[in-house]
């Protein structure tokens, strides 16, 4: 039992600067920066949202939505050699992101964090 204990103890004495160095973004911190291949970073929202509410966020954050195919291009030692898309995205998050970049009427381009890919589906804005 006391080993249990002191392992507990040790797991969350290690993980508490883990969580500290976590940068936050965006109003009262609720975003999360995450760095994308080239070094740049970026703001995400920890709550999902629709297209529209995403884009309002980002303005009021004085940011702008990723931009196929600018935010995509991939310059560096940290970019992946095959091309994905999106290369600068690759392997970056476990999500999908709205972008800026319209696909038809009513849709724009979202991408896969994991695998820096446009889905086969868009985010409804209309």
């Amino acid at each position: 039992m006391l080993k249990a204990i002191i392992i507990s103890s040790l797991f969350v004495f290690f993980s508490i600067p883990a969580i500290s160095q976590e940068k936050t973004c965006g109003p009262q911190g609720a975003g999360n920066v995450f760095i994308a291949n080239n070094g740049q970073e970026y703001c995400i929202s920890r709550r999902q949202m629709n297209w529209w509410t995403a884009l309002g966020w980002c303005q009021k954050i004085g940011m702008t939505m990723v931009s196929y195919p600018t935010d995509c291009n991939c310059e560096g030692q940290n970019c992946p050699s095959h091309d994905t898309g999106c290369p600068n995205f690759y392997n970056t998050g476990a999500i999908h992101i709205h972008t800026s970049t319209p696909l038809d009427a009513g849709t724009v381009a979202v991408i896969d964090l994991t695998n820096g890919t446009f889905p086969t589906y868009g985010s409804r804005w209309k």
